[in-house]
């Protein structure tokens, strides 16, 4: 807690309104699909550049390697660069390839990017659905502390007895005291079943979140344009959670079951690692 007052500047500011200004900028710049097309593609290929240059510098760094006069490196050395420089070569092709064949994926993606840049601009009141999740996700924080505070807490104070000396006479007297835990009470099962329930809680939050974004956006997109002004609007958000909350919270609990059995399983291996 000491440090996150200490760095509630640099948390709060570049974390949140830095970000969220960032987000906001993001959002709009993807609405237009010149401007989508061109961070897509231009990341995508950007990739194929960096590889290039790999390529690139290793050739030349061979060259000077096999012209060294005397020679500085063996010829292991050289021919593990070669073999480097190689694989390198057949990797930036395979990308290459694999870039002209989902070619007409990409420009899919990308369209799909800005209908829901659009959908959120036209939806804004999307924007506070995370700040409900985090909201829900502290409130179910306070008894989940409680809980573990008080399951690692189970067991008796026990006195401390020393030898102390007084007026020239030692004896034996409570010096202090210690907290002796109940070792038959399963405390480390406990502990790692509210761990379970924490990543299980956590995935449903964020899982009905994503779930009233997904429902909203598909409503907005299966909505004629020319409808969309009187029948799409920060009530179709409402509408997405009452659809939610009615008849599907079993599906966001199973999934989000199945996540935090798999987050457990990892965090055990882990833990014994």
């Amino acid at each position: 807690m000491s440090d996150i007052i200490t760095a509630r500047n640099i948390i709060f500011g570049f974390g949140f309104l830095i970000a969220l200004f960032f987000a906001f900028l993001f959002t709009y710049l993807m609405s237009k699909e010149c401007i989508a097309w061109f961070l897509v593609w231009g990341c995508v290929t950007g990739v194929l550049g960096l590889g290039i240059l790999v390529i690139s510098f290793g050739q030349d760094k061979l060259k000077k390697w096999e012209a060294e006069i005397p020679q500085a490196h063996t010829k292991g050395q050289i021919n593990a660069l070669k073999a480097f420089n190689y694989g390198f070569m057949i990797l930036a092709a395979i990308y290459f390839l694999l870039m002209l064949w989902f070619r007409t994926a990409i420009n899919m993606a990308i369209k799909c990017v800005s209908m829901a840049s659009n959908a959120l601009n036209e939806m804004p009141i999307m924007v506070f659905i995370p700040i409900l999740q985090i909201t829900a996700f502290v409130l179910f924080l306070v008894p989940w502390v409680y809980y573990c505070l008080f399951i690692a807490s189970e067991g008796n104070s026990v006195p401390i007895y020393g030898p102390v000396t007084y007026a020239g006479v030692t004896g034996e007297a409570m010096v202090g005291r210690r907290w002796v835990v109940e070792s038959n009470n399963n405390i480390g099962a406990k502990l790692w079943f509210m761990f379970f329930v924490l990543l299980w809680t956590m995935n449903f939050i964020a899982n009905c979140g994503s779930l009233v974004i997904s429902y909203s956006v598909a409503k907005w997109y299966f909505t004629k344009p020319a409808e969309r002004a009187e029948a799409i609007g920060n009530t179709t958000v409402y509408g997405s959670y009452k659809t939610v909350f009615r008849f599907h919270l079993g599906t966001v609990a199973f999934g989000s079951l199945l996540i935090a059995l798999c987050q457990t399983a990892r965090s055990v291996a882990m833990y014994l690692q």
